[in-house]
């Protein structure tokens, strides 16, 4: 493992597809945000910006079924390279 490997941007992207917060987009898609990250973890020293951070703006956080923290980290991340923060819109279904 290269010493990029545990930069903010690349984990935080990792951990997106491993909680499959992309698997909602098509084929391509995803295999362009892989190829994205073999670049990243080639890079010494990493970038500050990438390409990929743009894709995160297409996950799907609207699900429960990953870490809470995992928006909060994305956001912080963006909101230091002052970029726009993602959002998570609630959908609430009435009972019954």
């Amino acid at each position: 493992m290269l010493p990029n490997a545990t930069t903010p941007m690349l984990h935080l992207t990792q951990e997106m597809l491993r909680y499959g917060l992309f698997n909602h987009l098509p084929d391509d898609d995803l295999a362009y945000i892989r190829q994205l990250i073999l670049e990243l973890q080639q890079r010494v020293p990493p970038p500050h910006w990438h390409p990929i951070v743009d894709c995160w703006y297409r996950a799907n956080f609207n699900g429960e079924d990953f870490p809470a923290h995992l928006i909060h980290d994305c956001n912080a991340y963006l909101m230091r390279m002052r970029l726009p923060l993602l959002e998570i819109s609630f959908v609430e279904y009435p009972e019954g």
